[in-house]
């Protein structure tokens, strides 16, 4: 086996412990960001009202590809606004989030796997 091989099958072994830890981070994130005061001024994310919004948040990983997801029927609504009301973003804000903590999850994956 050359080293690049080892350096391949390394990098390769630890992206699914990283997703994995990537997910769990980014839903705790949108979880956090949901316990604010309801209702919410247009921009900010959504007021914790029910609870059922923050419930539904979940992750699911499959190979490289990491999907959030929201099961709540009005996600979309808030995510995005309608024509009556203004967007209250949860899920797209995560990403700023993601980037800043992407470089440290997959470095200790590749440290510690």
């Amino acid at each position: 086996m050359s080293l690049s091989s080892s350096i391949n099958a390394a990098i390769a072994s630890s992206i699914p412990g990283a997703m994995e830890e990537l997910g769990e981070h980014l839903v705790d994130h949108i979880k956090e960001t949901l316990s604010g005061h309801s209702p919410s001024e247009p921009g900010d994310p959504p007021g914790l009202d029910t609870g059922n919004l923050r419930a539904g948040i979940s992750y699911s990983v499959n190979g490289t590809e990491l999907t959030i997801t929201s099961s709540a029927h009005y996600s979309d609504y808030l995510e995005y606004g309608t024509s009556k009301m203004s967007a209250r973003p949860f899920l797209a804000p995560a990403m700023s989030y993601a980037e800043q903590i992407i470089p440290e999850i997959f470095q200790e994956a590749l440290i510690d796997g």
